[in-house]
């Protein structure tokens, strides 16, 4: 097991996340939200991630982490790849997407409706659940630092989303 901290590009804070997988390109890890809580899985942007850091601080939390046998195992199904690929693999098993793709900008939460090789367009899904459609606005794939799934923010708004479209339907 491995924690580490470190600064995401733009972004004012560092992350602290318990590290499973990586390739050139992403570090798959589970999200360390506070101390010792631990939510969700997170997908990083090697390209952003900058001061690596396995200081005491995060030794502590490998140790804890350890004795509380917190799983590192790679979510069924997982395989690196492209970030179309990625956003698609996680919209098609949990739902719905969720990414961050600028400095600080908010956590976008939505449905993927087109992709084409560069860029993407979204139905974005609100806090209640339901859906923005035709949210007109061209995301970049290169610009995406962070996915986001299985969280319990994220579990919910994927249970509040299939409960709105399910009372449509």
């Amino acid at each position: 097991m491995n924690v580490e901290s470190f600064k995401v590009k733009g972004w004012s804070k560092h992350v602290t996340a318990v590290i499973i997988s990586e390739n050139e390109n992403w570090i798959l890890a589970r999200h360390v939200i506070s101390d010792y809580i631990i939510d969700g899985y997170v997908l990083y942007k090697k390209k952003y991630v900058r001061n690596r850091v396995c200081g005491p601080y995060e030794s502590l939390l490998m140790d804890i982490f350890k004795l509380r046998n917190v799983s590192t195992k790679i979510p069924k199904g997982f395989q690196f790849g492209k970030t179309s690929e990625l956003l698609t693999w996680v919209e098609d098993k949990y739902g719905i997407s969720m990414f961050q793709d600028g400095d600080d900008s908010s956590i976008s939460i939505a449905k993927i409706t087109k992709m084409k090789k560069k860029k993407f367009k979204i139905d974005l899904i609100k806090s209640d659940g339901t859906l923005k459609e035709d949210y007109d606005y061209g995301f970049s794939f290169k610009k995406v630092r962070l996915i986001i799934f299985d969280s319990n923010y994220y579990n919910s708004m994927a249970l509040l989303y299939k409960n709105k479209v399910s009372k449509i339907s």
